[in-house]
């Protein structure tokens, strides 16, 4: 029963696809009748209609046999639009040519070139190196999978402290941990929304849009070293004790310097400016250095209205909870004074999504 089992699993592993390319019909022939017992075969007799199918079949190209000297588009050129591609970069190429020259191997390996095979073909030579690329491949392929698997082990890790320390400075500021999930929440449909209607900043790459969600954690963390008698304070602040309450923007800034060197840069980046520009207003009254407009990191824009729409509706040590109705109306009147006009535009056209959102994270 276990031979039947293993001859099974046999039967059905899937084997591996290779690409021949080759203006000759004769050479793809030759190549095809030595490699068909063991491999999956698709032929191409140009460039052109190599990259088509490699483009087309994607993952399932486990290796390309390409010819050097063929007309319209050469192998040197198809390899360069190969390697160029995400889609095919990393599809193993294995040149084939009569023509035995140095300074084509070193061409070919420079743009990317796994190995050479020269014409006349030798059989031996030919499954040979092609076994060794599949095998290198796949090792390449389990280790590059490997060190995804710890870096994303690590980064969850670091994930985690930074949101336990988030959520220690809002307990000590008398507020439940839902506000960093709400405003975290908030701020990704914020973007998704921007980007889907064309209005998102240009400068904002995928890489931002995962990271600026995250970095709104610790937009707050420097009110940990505010003194409690003005953090807790259960009515408004005086002119004095604002301006030290002011300081937990720089304050946070020193503490998120002191992450720069963990494995996730975006993040600190995002996370610095949040911190300290999330009190910066559009017309630049805000603090602490007064910037206007686009001076304020794109970030800070999008968790200055986050920040605001959430403490409105929230019950603080100095206020009750503020309807939806007068939450909507302070968001309005700060439209082109405190908040980007874009980004506000969007936000209240969208106002039922976020306050469903609140709802759901409510404390």
């Amino acid at each position: 029963m276990h031979n039947l089992r293993k001859k099974r699993r046999g039967i059905m592993k899937p084997k591996h696809h290779i690409l021949i390319v080759d203006d000759m019909g004769i050479n793809r022939e030759m190549l095809r009748e030595m490699l068909e017992s063991n491999y999956a075969i698709t032929e191409a007799s140009s460039g052109v209609e190599a990259v088509s199918i490699a483009l087309d079949l994607k993952e399932k190209i486990s290796l390309i046999l390409l010819d050097l000297i063929m007309p319209e588009m050469d192998g040197f050129e198809t390899l360069r639009i190969l390697k160029a591609s995400p889609v095919t970069r990393n599809i193993p190429v294995i040149f084939i040519s009569a023509a035995n020259s140095a300074e084509y191997e070193v061409r070919g390996l420079r743009l990317g070139a796994a190995d050479f095979i020269s014409k006349p073909f030798n059989p031996d030579v030919v499954k040979t190196r092609i076994e060794l690329q599949l095998k290198l491949n796949s090792y390449q392929k389990h280790m590059s999978y490997l060190v995804n698997e710890q870096v994303n082990r690590l980064e969850r890790v670091q994930d985690k402290m930074i949101d336990l320390l988030a959520t220690i400075v809002e307990y000590r500021n008398l507020e439940s941990g839902n506000h960093i999930k709400r405003t975290r929440v908030i701020v990704t449909e914020l973007i998704n929304i921007l980007k889907d209607s064309g209005r998102l900043d240009p400068s904002i790459a995928p890489i931002d849009q995962i990271y600026i969600p995250k970095a709104v954690t610790l937009h707050d963390i420097g009110k940990i070293a505010i003194p409690d008698q003005i953090l807790t304070k259960p009515a408004k602040l005086t002119f004095e004790e604002f301006e030290i309450m002011k300081k937990h923007t720089v304050i946070g800034t020193e503490i998120i310097d002191r992450l720069s060197g963990i494995q996730m840069e975006p993040y600190v980046k995002h996370a610095r400016e949040v911190c300290l520009y999330h009190h910066e207003k559009w017309d630049g009254t805000g603090y602490p250095k007064g910037l206007t407009k686009e001076e304020i990191p794109y970030s800070a824009r999008l968790m200055a209205l986050v920040d605001v729409y959430d403490a409105l509706l929230s019950k603080r040590a100095y206020k009750e909870a503020f309807s939806l109705d007068k939450t909507i109306k302070i968001i309005k009147e700060g439209r082109g004074s405190h908040f980007d006009p874009v980004i506000c535009d969007a936000f209240l056209e969208n106002s039922d999504i976020f306050y469903d959102i609140y709802k759901n994270y409510a404390d």
